[in-house]
């Protein structure tokens, strides 16, 4: 098994930010596919 480098030096992921047109369907696909916890204000 080789070693995957990182260039960045992260350990873990906070957040992450998306841009979409229809933040009600994204946000439901994202938490139904995915498992994501969705924080938003419309």
């Amino acid at each position: 098994m080789t070693e995957e480098k990182n260039p960045l030096g992260l350990k873990k992921i906070h957040h992450l930010e998306f841009f979409v047109g229809n933040a009600k369907q994204a946000e439901f696909y994202y938490r139904k596919a995915f498992g994501f916890q969705i924080n938003f204000k419309l």
